[in-house]
């Protein structure tokens, strides 16, 4: 299953609104990317140099917006799932 198949079965399976997709490659064409974008990826991430760095702060930033998104009274529950 290469990565716009899955895309496309998550989709599929209606994921929640507040689900982020991200995905990284170093071989994919800018249709294939415009295309991840239209069945819901929100970020992509081009492998080369370091690409580990903009992974670590991609997943930072998510976990920040939820966490602003959450309730204080879901707070905690929010911490352990980040």
């Amino acid at each position: 299953m290469n990565g716009v198949e899955l895309c496309l079965y998550l989709r599929g399976a209606r994921l929640p609104s507040e689900a982020s997709l991200v995905v990284v490659s170093g071989h994919a064409q800018r249709p294939d990317v415009k295309r991840l974008g239209q069945l819901g990826v929100s970020h992509f991430i081009w492998k080369g140099g370091d690409y580990v760095t903009k992974v670590v702060g991609t997943i930072r930033e998510l976990a920040r917006q939820r966490q602003r998104a959450v309730l204080p009274d879901e707070q905690a529950d929010a911490e352990f799932f980040v």
